[in-house]
Parts: C-alpha cells; structure tokens; sequence
C-alpha cells in the first residue's frame, strides 16, 4: 500500500508539471507574463518535476527490493516538495496543499523504509 500510495502521488505530481507546460496560469491562479524567460522558468520546473516524480515512482515500485536506495529517492523528493512549498508560501500562491501533502507522505514513507533497513533479521 505505501508504494501504491507513493507512485499515486508522484504520478499527481507528474501531471501537474505537465499543466504548468501547457497552462501555467491555471496553476498559479493569475495570468502569467508570456515571455521568454518566464516560458524558461516554466519548462525548467517542469522538466524537474517530471524527473522527480520519474524518481519516486520508480522508487515505490522497488522499495522492497532496495528499500534504502528507495528511502534516499523518497526522502529527497520530500524534500524538494517541501522547498516548492516553501517557495509558493513566500509567494502567496494557491494550491500548495498538495505539495505539502506529498512531501509528508514522501519523508515519512523514507523514515518507515529507514526503520526497516535496520530492524535485525
């Protein structure tokens, strides 16, 4: 269930990534400067989100077999959810529940795989 939870998440993850490509603003809740640059920030983000929702999904899917490889993976992006909140906090902009909702799940998925990869056999 953990792993299915997690991958569920990521895949979520991955999709809204693919929205701020198509329409940014329906993720910020204003319009957005078309520029260049802004097209830039967009893609980058996007880009990175979809690598690490690649990560974490693959990291769900084979946490039993390598639960401390897949613990890193969880935990890092946990934690890379947790500076998109912090950013999006400091902006003021909507719809960070989710990312919070994620980075929790992520971390303390990684705490339970860290507990089992020391509980003795």
């Amino acid at each position: 269930m953990l792993s299915g939870v997690n991958a569920a998440v990521a895949l979520l993850s991955g999709a809204f990534a693919a929205v701020a490509i198509a329409s940014p603003q329906a993720l910020v809740g204003s319009p957005v400067v078309a520029g260049p640059i802004a097209g830039f920030y967009v893609d980058m983000y996007a880009l990175r989100a979809l690598v690490i929702a690649a990560g974490v999904i693959t990291a769900s899917l084979t946490m039993r077999r390598t639960p401390l490889v897949s613990a890193l993976v969880l935990a890092s992006g946990g934690l890379i959810q947790l500076g998109d909140v912090a950013i999006a906090l400091h902006f003021g902009t909507p719809g960070v529940l989710g990312a919070s909702i994620a980075a929790a799940l992520h971390l303390a998925s990684a705490a339970l795989l860290l507990l089992y990869v020391r509980r003795p056999r």
